[in-house]
């Protein structure tokens, strides 16, 4: 069902992803308040919140009726008050305990994407690493011989029907060609032309099979007959496939003895590993949309977005 090339893909990327985490700094996963501060060794007291990476040479003040969840050499660390904490004894304390591996590896996918995604620039150096990592294994992955670039979250299993595809504009375009077709191209699902960069439809509408794999591709057309066009990006439409394979990932020991906050993280995580796309693009949306202001789901969102190859939308997330 699943294409050889992006099975290979997904490969690397966890490679990537979970291989490459750093464990210098302390990362802040969730506090239940803001009676929670870190003094580092200026002795300058920050409040801390989900998504702040901090040096591990401070100290934090727990109050009392307060408590953080913080992550210490691909560990979470629990802290309760009224207590402070040395930071440094916490993290060599840490390093000689073991988590069960499915913990490990979800720990090591939070890290490497909070810590390297503070800002724009560190954004954009994950990017460019993730997708020199990809271009190494796979030969044309991540291509930027095409004009018009896609993300790579509408490819692999599509199980929402509701959805825009979007692509990179040309400039002097005067409307883009996008077609849905079969990746033998010997049959067209969707033909339509826009002016816009983007078109939404329901692909529970269209004849798509559940045993066929799809393209979807865009040709601007610019003056003088001249047009540009995209690669075509693969995928398959298979909606009880992606419940299926969410509903086994909820039913597993790991996901059941997990918190409620880490839940939809680590079943964000395992869609991506899974190939659902589409699925965690939406997931994050809803995280943040209903939670604006936590730092942790935007910073995770936004490495999502580089391994997508959607480094704008990335951008948007970070300061």
């Amino acid at each position: 069902m699943r294409l050889l090339k992006w099975q290979l893909v997904l490969i690397l990327v966890l490679h990537f992803i979970v291989g490459e985490a750093q464990e210098a700094n302390l990362t802040v996963l969730y506090t239940n308040n803001s009676g929670i501060t870190y003094a580092g060794k200026n002795k300058k007291e920050i409040r801390i919140f989900a998504g702040l990476n901090l040096p591990i040479e401070g100290k934090i003040t727990v109050t009392k009726g307060s408590w953080a969840n913080i992550l210490l050499n691909g560990q979470k660390v629990k802290l309760e008050g009224p207590k402070v904490y040395d930071v440094e004894e916490l993290a060599s304390t840490s390093k000689s305990k073991r988590s069960p591996k499915f913990m490990r590896r979800f720990m090591s996918f939070l890290s490497n994407s909070v810590q390297q995604t503070d800002n724009a620039k560190e954004l954009e150096k994950y990017h460019r690493q993730y997708l020199t990592e990809a271009r190494a294994g796979i030969n044309g992955f991540g291509d930027k011989t095409y004009p018009i670039q896609q993300p790579l979250y509408l490819s692999q299993v599509l199980g929402l029907s509701e959805t825009t595809f979007n692509w990179t504009s040309v400039e002097d375009a005067q409307y883009y060609e996008f077609t849905i077709s079969a990746r033998d191209m010997d049959q067209t699902v969707l033909k339509v032309l826009t002016k816009e960069n983007s078109f939404q439809t329901h692909l529970a509408d269209l004849a798509f099979s559940q045993e066929q794999i799809y393209q979807w591709q865009v040709v601007a057309i610019l003056e003088k007959d001249s047009s540009q066009q995209s690669a075509p990006l693969f995928f398959t439409y298979y909606p009880q496939l992606v419940e299926e394979i969410i509903e086994e990932i909820k039913g597993q020991k790991g996901y059941e003895e997990l918190d409620a906050f880490e839940q939809p993280l680590y079943l964000v995580s395992k869609m991506e590993e899974e190939g659902l796309y589409q699925n965690a693009y939406h997931l994050y949306q809803g995280l943040i949309n209903n939670d604006p202001e936590n730092f942790l789901y935007k910073k995770l969102f936004a490495a999502f977005l580089a391994r997508m190859d959607a480094l704008e939308e990335g951008l948007l997330l970070v300061d």
